[in-house]
């Protein structure tokens, strides 16, 4: 601030030391307004560039409270982006994760009917009624067998894409998760010098008549 304050102070007063003098009477002349002419287009520029600081100061908490709201709606909007990018991966990798899960279910689920089915038939409850490892059981057994053999290579096959799955839906979970932490750096990077002006002239903060007189002055 020390330092700001003695460039513009000298920067003042360049321009009125290099202004000349003038011819000695009250009217002003139009060389006189010629050679003031670079005092008045710096007065301005030195009135804006100190002006918006002194606004940002007087306006300060209103300027935050607007400030935040944004940098909240700057990480909602940011964190539906990430999972727009990346969730759709995540999810079609656990999708067919379940698939492949649920087709070993249902092959499981006949072999164990086809199992119980043997154990029935061997106690004698269904078909011959006798107990005991008849033509009946042999036939279920063959059946069973098939399952099994089936349900064995399913396990290998599925096995294989479920764990290529899990390892992809991972990483996909891991991108998300490390671009949701960038979510509060993401928002503190809407806090430049230009945003809190771009605030400070909104209505409902400082308004432009305010902004204008400040500048003015």
């Amino acid at each position: 601030g020390l330092i700001w304050g003695l460039i513009i102070f000298n920067l003042d007063r360049f321009i009125v030391t290099s202004t000349g003098k003038g011819d000695g009477t009250e009217a002003i002349t139009w060389q006189e307004f010629k050679s003031a002419i670079p005092r008045i287009v710096m007065g301005m520029i030195i009135a804006l560039t100190i002006s918006k600081p002194v606004e940002i100061r007087m306006f300060k908490t209103e300027i935050d409270v607007k400030l935040h709201e944004e940098q909240l709606a700057q990480q909602a909007e940011y964190k539906i982006k990430v999972e727009n990018n990346y969730k759709p991966f995540a999810d079609a990798a656990q999708l067919e994760i379940t698939n492949r899960e649920n087709e070993i279910s249902a092959k499981t689920k006949l072999r164990d009917v086809e199992q119980e089915k043997l154990n029935t038939e061997i106690q004698g409850k269904i078909g011959s009624g006798k107990e005991g490892d008849g033509p009946a059981a042999k036939s279920i057994r063959m059946s069973l067998d098939r399952l099994q053999k089936e349900l064995d290579d399913l396990k290998i096959s599925n096995g294989k894409i479920i764990e290529e799955k899990k390892k992809e839906r991972d990483e996909w979970q891991l991108k998300i998760k490390t671009e949701l932490n960038k979510t509060e750096q993401v928002a503190a990077g809407l806090d430049g010098l230009l945003e809190r002006i771009r605030i400070c002239h909104r209505p409902d903060v400082a308004g432009g008549m305010i902004s204008f007189f400040i500048t003015l002055l």
